[in-house]
């Protein structure tokens, strides 16, 4: 229930002011209010107040008015504007632990820009305030090196902010009751690992990425990385987690663990198709399989793994035999596999150090590289015809459009 704001205050009679105050070394002037003549104190000097409090300033018509100094019992300080006996204006706070407030103030609260400081604790914020608590964009910084740059509501971090810690992790995104909530990036520099995703109460929940940025060798073709949903900071539920030796798990997770029905590829393209019982596969057989006309089958294992592991169907569809292409070029791969990997390794080197997502991938701009060091481009082949076979690939095109609304325009 909402209370009805008290009348305005423009005068206060000495008879009224005595009743708080003691003593004043000020002026006392005439002041005629509605036909009637009464005593005041005015203009500059100190107030003694009955409590012990004490006010060197400006006074109008009996009201603390003007910039003044207020001093409580227990040694608080307020240095600044008044307005009509409220502390409104610009001013500043000094508190007895030696924390200390410069800014803006509305009725005794910190209330607009301003900057507090608590030497004795490390705490630094300076921003916004509304009604005495931080509302609105501010900086908190921490003793131990901790930094918030953000938004703010009723004194917690709430909406967008970035949080860097002491030991450089940081982390973007948004914020609910002074914790990490919503959608967010998490970067641990003392880890290579970052997060992209969902938050709730400070922990990974939904869904979310977490890639581990850690460098390359000889064994390690890509990130590793894993796509799929989260519970309480822990894998759980449906995701996809890729090996940096090219093998995948796609699967059931509970609680860190592939626990459940999963896909497992393995790095030379062979797959486990089971249940899995944290980490563990369940029904995997290693011996040989049989067709079912009794002759023995050959082992998964010594099929061509590039039939699995890549994928160049939208390059093909235009030729006149693309089954046949998609083989050969799958036999090729095999065969010139160890210096496949050698050439990649150097031109993935060359974005090595930008430690992201794709350092193991190459730019359009390496590949064009790639293809003038190995002298496919010639008088022949130019970069302008790779171009466009590569872009006439269906995985380079999307549209906006739905299905009837592209009909609409092939009409």
């Amino acid at each position: 229930m909402d209370l009805e704001p008290l009348p305005k205050v423009t005068f206060l009679p000495k008879q009224l002011t005595e009743l708080v105050i003691k003593g004043w070394t000020g002026e006392t002037i005439d002041y005629m209010k509605n036909g009637q003549i009464c005593k005041v104190y005015d203009g500059q000097g100190t107030c003694s107040f009955r409590d012990g409090h004490e006010y060197k300033g400006e006074l109008k018509h009996g009201l603390l008015h003007g910039k003044g100094k207020f001093e409580w019992t227990d040694k608080t300080r307020y240095t600044g504007t008044f307005h009509e006996n409220e502390i409104t204006g610009t001013g500043r706070y000094d508190w007895p632990d030696g924390s200390t407030y410069t800014g803006k103030v509305l009725n005794g609260l910190r209330h607009g820009k301003g900057i507090y400081v608590n030497a004795k604790e490390g705490v630094e914020y300076e921003g916004e305030w509304q009604h005495g608590l931080r509302h609105g964009y501010g900086e908190l910084k921490y003793r131990n090196g901790s930094i918030y740059q953000g938004q703010w509501e009723r004194g917690m971090k709430w909406g967008q902010g970035k949080m860097t810690y002491a030991s450089g992790n940081y982390y973007e995104g948004s914020w609910k009751d002074n914790k990490r909530n919503g959608h967010g990036v998490m970067h641990w520099l003392n880890t290579n690992e970052k997060y992209t995703g969902n938050w709730e109460d400070n922990f990974q929940s939904g869904f979310g990425t977490h890639i581990w940025l850690e460098a390359n060798g000889d064994n390690k073709l890509l990130r590793n990385r894993y796509v799929g949903f989260w519970k309480q900071g822990l894998r759980h539920g449906k995701g996809t987690f890729y090996y940096s030796n090219g093998s995948k798990y796609e699967g059931d997770w509970c609680e860190n663990y592939k626990h459940g029905h999963g896909l497992f590829t393995f790095e030379d393209g062979t797959e486990y198709d089971g249940p899995f019982e944290k980490d563990r596969m369940i029904e995997r057989k290693i011996t040989d399989s049989y067709s079912p006309d009794g002759t023995k089958a050959r082992r998964e294992v010594e099929q061509n793994p590039f039939k699995k592991l890549i994928d160049i169907s939208d390059l093909i569809v235009f030729e006149t035999n693309p089954q046949e292409v998609q083989k050969e070029c799958q036999n090729i791969l095999l065969r010139h596999n160890s210096e496949l990997k050698q050439w990649y390794k150097i031109y993935a080197r060359k974005v090595e150090q930008t430690k992201s997502e794709e350092s193991f991938s190459m730019t359009l701009r390496q590949v064009w590289r790639f293809l003038r060091d190995c002298q496919i481009v010639s008088g022949q082949s130019s970069l302008a015809q790779f171009d466009r076979i590569y872009h006439r690939g269906k995985k380079n095109h999307f549209s906006l459009l739905g299905a009837e609304e592209i009909n609409k325009f092939n009409q």
